[in-house]
């Protein structure tokens, strides 16, 4: 909490921010899902393009050389809606994360049951969270406590256009506990239930 600050609202001047930042697991379905992110924003332009003109998405992806998805998205006519900027520390990047109305996250078929770091950040700033993916442990989390929802890879053409337009809506539980999320009861966990 010391890092990431306090949690506000977006600003509510008419524009649609999401952000995606981190790494793109699993070679191939990463591939996938962005074809299919790629085939949303263009939906989006068919069925609502006045929304894809306050629409951005930025990305701050590590660990990857993003010069093929630039392409993809130059190709797709999206440069000024899919936006790519060099990776920040994590200090940086809340502030920026906490401005989004939307928190897409690609998790890859093999990390279904796995609820990594990036989760306790984007719940304790209560952003909307869209996983998209197989259903697993991540997706029941995410749902169940109403921290966003969860959509396949091949929903995700359908879906995303209606949140990007406003058509519908995820709501956030503000007051969802977020005590077992936080690095200190974590460690806690790991230290009775693991090391002793």
């Amino acid at each position: 909490p010391e890092e990431l600050g306090t949690p506000l609202p977006p600003s509510d001047d008419g524009r649609f921010r999401m952000v995606y930042a981190g790494s793109l697991y699993g070679a191939q379905e990463a591939d996938t899902y962005f074809a299919s992110l790629l085939k949303a924003f263009q939906r989006t332009g068919e069925r609502h393009p006045e929304a894809l003109l306050r629409c951005t998405l930025d990305l701050y992806i590590t660990g990857h050389d993003t010069a093929r998805y630039a392409q993809q998205v130059s190709a797709a006519g999206l440069e000024g809606v899919i936006r790519f900027h060099a990776p920040r520390p994590a200090k940086e990047l809340f502030p920026i994360l906490a401005q989004a109305d939307l928190v897409p996250i690609f998790i890859p078929t093999g990390n279904k049951d796995f609820l990594g770091t990036k989760f306790n950040e984007l719940f304790f700033l209560r952003r909307p969270v869209l996983h998209i993916g197989v259903p697993g442990l991540v997706s029941r989390t995410i749902t169940e406590n109403r921290l966003g929802s969860s959509v396949t890879v091949e929903q995700l053409v359908d879906e995303l256009p209606e949140l990007i337009a406003r058509k519908k809506r995820i709501e956030v539980n503000t007051h969802y506990d977020l005590s077992p999320h936080l690095l200190d009861r974590i460690t806690d966990r790991l230290v009775s239930e693991v090391l002793i």
